[in-house]
């Protein structure tokens, strides 16, 4: 395997020179900025667009498409079992899965003013292109996966914190250039809404915006071919695993009480912030809340994330991570019943785009964004000091997913 590179257990010996670091932590980065890229046009920018095109029900078959993101636990296993001896290991994975991820958005983009036609002239437009979507979703959450185990051969955990804060930013930044920077870029192109204009106009624009997408991500596949050498740990080379062994040792962690609860614990507390996440700004759009002040909202919500980001730097040093996870757990709950205030409070016969109103979404998203970042940050700081980096991918998946 003459692309990998030997090197001692993590935490043990690593190279810690500057420009190895900096390049690895680098490398993630872009990974994750291209997995958050993905979320946010699936997520985020799709259903905006089409919110009063369509039905709830027919835009919300594009939820559909996040699927894999949740279910990639089943295929975590695959990751960590086979590699590919000509890409190693990770990039095996991780270079077709930005191949296929780009080329589908390239598809979709190129042809965006026929598809948005299909889709608003029948379910079959609807289920094509989230069809599209499902294979790009599916290719980014095999990419994160792979990732996310090749974290844990790059760096010790003394730099938990460290990878963290990146996958963090990596995500949150690329969400927010392929949502809310195509948010400002339709409120300049017209003071009406994006969804209201022309074929010519938002289709178009949405059109270009996809296919940059699919560019970035096909850009990202070369340099992480050739940058980053793969580790292998000493004695790896022969103790390859068969499928069935790595589904069987998968299994086996279910067997393991402090990941159940881990793992528990994770999924009921999520229930209330996702349901918050993805219906707040549709229903505060839905009242009359501008785009652009929605951008302003987003933009405000990068810096804090950022500031979040760097202060939890600290924070992951001086607390456990678990412990930091629990403050900030109460904190963003306080920050869903604030937002649910908000709503009712504008469900009247109110100026949806009055200055107190504009205070309160910025107060109320400042609030749930740094707690939301300190939980994230913390609790992946801690699945990444108890995962085995030889089956890192399942771990961290079945932690953190």
């Amino acid at each position: 395997m003459q692309h990998d590179q030997v090197l001692s257990p993590i935490g043990q010996g690593h190279d810690t020179r500057q420009w190895t670091y900096w390049r690895n932590m680098t490398l993630l980065f872009l990974l994750y900025f291209s997995q958050g890229v993905i979320a946010g046009l699936v997520g985020g920018t799709f259903p905006v667009v089409l919110r009063e095109r369509l039905s709830y029900g027919r835009n919300g078959l594009f939820s559909i498409a996040l699927y894999p993101y949740s279910l990639k636990a089943l295929w975590s296993p695959l990751i960590d079992a086979m590699r590919n001896r000509q890409l190693g290991h990770r990039k095996g994975w991780i270079v077709p899965a930005l191949v296929i991820s780009g080329l589908s958005l390239l598809i979709l983009g190129l042809n965006m003013p026929l598809f948005m036609k299909m889709i608003l002239s029948a379910n079959a437009g609807v289920v094509l292109v989230v069809t599209i979507l499902l294979v790009v979703v599916l290719a980014s959450a095999t990419q994160g996966a792979a990732a996310d185990g090749w974290a844990l051969e790059l760096f010790s955990r003394d730099h938990a914190h460290h990878v963290s804060i990146t996958h963090h930013l990596g995500m949150v930044l690329g969400e927010f250039f392929s949502y809310s920077a195509f948010l400002w870029i339709a409120s300049l192109r017209s003071d009406s809404p994006p969804q209201a204009q022309t074929p010519n106009g938002i289709d178009h624009l949405l059109s270009g915006f996809v296919t940059f997408c699919a560019l970035i991500n096909l850009g990202l596949a070369l340099p992480c071919v050739l940058s980053t050498p793969e580790v292998i740990f000493p004695g790896q080379e022969r103790q390859t695993m068969s499928v069935k062994a790595a589904y069987k040792r998968t299994l086996e962690l279910f067997g393991l009480k402090p990941l159940l609860m881990t793992t528990l614990v994770h999924l009921l507390s999520q229930i209330s912030f996702e349901a918050h996440d993805a219906a707040t700004n549709l229903k505060l759009l839905d009242q009359g809340f501008g785009e652009a002040n929605l951008a302003i909202v987003s933009t405000i919500d990068l810096v804090m994330d950022m500031l979040s980001s760097y202060s939890t730097k600290f924070l992951c040093v001086k607390f456990r991570p678990l412990e930091l996870w629990c403050w900030a757990f109460v904190g963003r709950t306080i920050a869903v019943l604030l937002a649910q205030l908000i709503i009712a409070l504008n469900s009247g016969p109110r100026d949806p785009n009055h200055p107190l109103l504009f205070a309160l979404v910025v107060v109320e998203h400042a609030c749930s964004t740094s707690t939301a970042t300190i939980m994230f940050v913390s609790f992946l700081t801690f699945h990444l000091q108890v995962s085995d980096p030889a089956f890192g991918s399942t771990y961290l998946t079945l932690l953190a997913t």
